[in-house]
């Protein structure tokens, strides 16, 4: 008995001076966290070789992208002096000025189209992008010029028809 009661208070004094070194909770929560760490490395390391793997992509991505620049000159534009006198074969004033005002409208509005595509952008954009751009405004012009065609046409048969009419 004396053996055992000797071996007791021996373990006690043991895990009192060294009980840093015989932590059992504290070994498993080590193990724990070394796992964890050598885990994420793992993931770290893979990551960084997949984001290694895009980078050519990436570089080759950014040095596609350009500007957005517009020349008033090489682009399709409108003339505004070719419909100057389009309303003045109407007699009617109210004709001529809903006319006119038609007229003015769109050339404002083509105006305003072409202030937009001279706005200079800080940031770069794609290629794709900047031909889908120049796609819509050409798009957009076309509609104008063939709504003042209409106009113009309409005019031509107004002169036309008093020109009947007066023979």
């Amino acid at each position: 008995m004396k053996t055992f009661f000797l071996s007791i208070i021996f373990m006690m004094g043991l895990s009192n001076m060294h009980g840093q070194y015989l932590d059992g909770p504290g070994l498993v929560a080590r193990l724990l966290e070394r796992n964890e760490v050598s885990r994420a490395y793992s993931e770290t390391v893979r990551t960084t070789t997949a984001y290694g793997k895009t980078t050519p992509t990436t570089v080759l991505e950014e040095l596609s992208k350009t500007n957005l620049n517009f020349n008033d000159f090489t682009s399709a534009g409108i003339n505004p002096l070719k419909y100057r006198n389009t309303c003045s074969s109407y007699l009617n004033p109210f004709k001529r000025k809903a006319c006119q005002n038609k007229v003015n409208y769109l050339l404002g509005a083509h105006k305003e189209i072409v202030n937009l595509m001279r706005v200079s952008t800080s940031n770069k954009i794609n290629q794709g992008v900047k031909e889908l751009i120049g796609e819509k405004y050409t798009s957009i012009t076309n509609k104008i010029l063939l709504e003042l065609e209409q106009v113009k046409n309409e005019a031509g048969r107004n002169i036309l028809s008093r020109i009947l009419i007066t023979n």
